[in-house]
């Protein structure tokens, strides 16, 4: 049996029912277990004894690259933080200790940053976007919200569902531009945010979310302005995509891994591909967080 990270595109074989910093997904059983593996399948070990390779083909500050396997070591004082990356079989390993860093402080990322980043770039380069948004269901329309942070998502989501809409995802869109394809995900909670922002009550029934992909989404950009005399300029899905995409791209590894997989080309490429397709969203101004008054759903 293995974990449903994403429906019908990423799965994990693991123990683990979650992993600090791992943002497909802070929950690893909220879809349940599966028996088949999806689409892009990945591996989660905890293992204290691997070793780093002193002799090696490539290195990055800390992060070390031999044959088809990627290594990091830190060692801090006598704490020693281990993490590798099989990329032929897609298994990645952490040391126990490892698991216990709960956010990303003095350059160190938690273990789950490392694995979504790496995993995020592989499914950009297969043509699925990891961006921040929500996504719902309401009267027979499949809605994507994409807004920065602190605009109003959660608390949009929320309202939905008191509605009788349905769940799709609250901080994460898995979402193919070219397919028009939306793969649902986990709601998420961390240390600083209430436990699980969307109410646990409503998404423990299991017809209040969708697990099964959809397709052909309206989509938005939503920006929230507190400031009545202030109107804010149309964007276009690159300057978005800009502002808000390429995470996998914010942590040494995911630059080292791009520069040493000679993977550049690739992913201009898929920039350049996905910057044509800027008919498809639309832009709303919200003020002082009144959805309402823009969607009425």
């Amino acid at each position: 049996m293995f974990k449903d990270i994403i429906p019908n595109l990423v799965s994990f074989d693991t123990d683990l029912k979650h992993l600090s910093g791992c943002y497909l997904s802070t929950n690893f059983d909220f879809y349940g277990e599966i028996k088949n593996k999806n689409r892009f399948h990945y591996k989660i070990i905890i293992n204290n004894d691997f070793e780093i390779p002193r002799i090696y083909d490539f290195r990055s500050a800390y992060y070390y690259k031999k044959d088809k396997f990627w290594y990091y070591q830190r060692n801090i004082y006598s704490l020693i933080l281990k993490f590798g990356f099989d990329s032929k079989n897609k298994i990645f390993y952490v040391n126990k200790l490892y698991t216990f860093i709960p956010f990303t402080m003095g350059g160190v990322f938690p273990p789950g940053n490392l694995i979504t980043d790496l995993i995020s770039l592989e499914l950009f380069l297969n043509g699925i976007t990891i961006i921040k948004g929500c996504s719902f269901k309401i009267n027979d329309k499949i809605v994507i919200i994409l807004a920065p942070s602190f605009n109003g998502k959660t608390q949009l989501i929320n309202s939905v569902l008191k509605k009788g809409g349905q769940y799709i995802a609250e901080d994460i869109i898995a979402y193919d531009f070219i397919q028009k394809k939306l793969y649902p995900t986990a709601f998420s909670y961390s240390l600083f945010s209430h436990i699980g922002r969307v109410k646990h009550d409503r998404t423990n029934r299991k017809k209040d979310y969708l697990r099964e992909s959809q397709t052909n989404p309206e989509i938005f950009f939503v920006q929230n302005i507190t400031n009545n005399r202030y109107k804010s300029r149309k964007k276009n899905l690159l300057e978005i995509f800009n502002f808000q995409s390429l995470i996998w791209m914010r942590n040494p590894l995911g630059q080292a891994y791009i520069f040493e997989e000679k993977l550049t080309e690739l992913i201009y490429k898929q920039i350049l591909k996905l910057s044509t397709f800027k008919s498809q969203i639309k832009f709303k101004q919200i003020n002082n967080f009144d959805y309402d008054s823009v969607f009425n759903y």
